[in-house]
């Protein structure tokens, strides 16, 4: 009780204050000293989503984030209503939440629209809307080393992966993700090391050399290799992709909708001519590529509510 008269006398004092003070605007005292600047206030309701066709056209799915909402908004692609991931909800050091949805489609996706209905965190309703073409079929024609050598690269700093492929029809960039690793000896000593190179190209081929992913120096200290690989992963990509572009979401929000396809990856086993080199078993293959570093990549794009596909690579270097 004692606070709500408190506050009521406070508000009725700066009231009387303001009338006395614009009445009387001959009396000016001295100026006191800047105060601090306020808090950033609530920002725009931000979308950013894909859908991707991979290979077989039977396992597509669509992945979208909104950002800067108070409430759970709704989500339809192609007028069909995408679930909501209770387990993915992202909030950064303002509490500014974003919602994550998710779906898989047996039908390839030709074009993709989506609808989104929402609360901003001021507590404006809204709608926004978004429409990609997405990629057609293209495959990988050529790479080398190919099966003829069983897929086998000498680990050497001379040596290099060269992969070709078929364009896709309405593709605007493509996304290489390349990942290697060894299990290697030295002085009979067992270790391990890892690596990753990303590339966004407008042509339909690339030469990777193995210095790339594993330093000269690395290469020539390695006595013995005991089990080594690196797996090649290729999208097409169209939508706002360079930094400056303007995004395709249009209505009472702001962000980028992109349409991908994906192509079979490929594994190339990295061998010594000394080593006692153990090829991996279609089962420990078939774990890393459910576990694929390159969703990996993009899921940690989708969570850079304004960061594009060029400016997540560049920050990765």
């Amino acid at each position: 009780m004692k606070l709500i008269i408190y506050n009521i006398y406070t508000a009725f004092f700066i009231s009387f204050s303001l009338t006395m003070f614009s009445a009387c605007d001959n009396f000016k005292g001295s100026e006191g000293s800047t105060g601090p600047v306020g808090p950033t206030g609530p920002g725009v309701v931000y979308i950013k989503g894909f859908v991707i066709n991979d290979e077989s056209g039977t396992n597509n799915s669509a992945s979208i984030i909104i950002n800067n909402c108070k409430s759970v908004p709704s989500v339809a692609l192609n007028g069909k209503n995408i679930k909501y991931d209770t387990n993915l909800v992202y909030a950064n050091s303002n509490h500014v939440t974003g919602y994550s949805f998710s779906e898989t489609f047996e039908t390839p996706f030709q074009t993709a629209t989506i609808e989104a209905a929402f609360t901003s965190i001021d507590g404006k309703e809204g709608n926004a809307a978004a429409q990609i073409t997405v990629p057609g079929h293209f495959e990988i024609t050529e790479y080398s080393p190919n099966e003829t050598s069983r897929n086998q690269l000498p680990f050497s700093s001379d040596e290099a992966i060269t992969v070709s492929w078929s364009s896709s029809d309405n593709a605007e960039i493509y996304v290489v993700y390349v990942y290697g690793l060894i299990e290697y000896k030295i002085q009979n000593e067992t270790s391990r090391f890892d690596s990753e190179v990303n590339f966004i190209i407008t042509n339909t081929s690339i030469e990777i050399p193995l210095t790339d992913l594993f330093h000269e120096s690395v290469i020539k200290e390695i006595d013995e290799i005991e089990r080594g690989y690196i797996y090649f992963y290729l999208h097409a990509l169209s939508g706002p992709h360079n930094p400056g572009d303007q995004g395709n979401i249009t209505g009472d929000a702001e962000g980028m909708f992109y349409g991908m396809r994906s192509v079979s990856d490929i594994s190339f086993d990295i061998t010594l001519p000394i080593a006692s080199k153990q090829i991996l078993s279609s089962t420990e293959k078939n774990k890393i590529y459910h576990n694929s570093p390159m969703y990996e990549f993009i899921d940690s794009w989708l969570q850079e509510p304004s960061i594009s596909f060029i400016e997540l690579i560049e920050k990765g270097k």
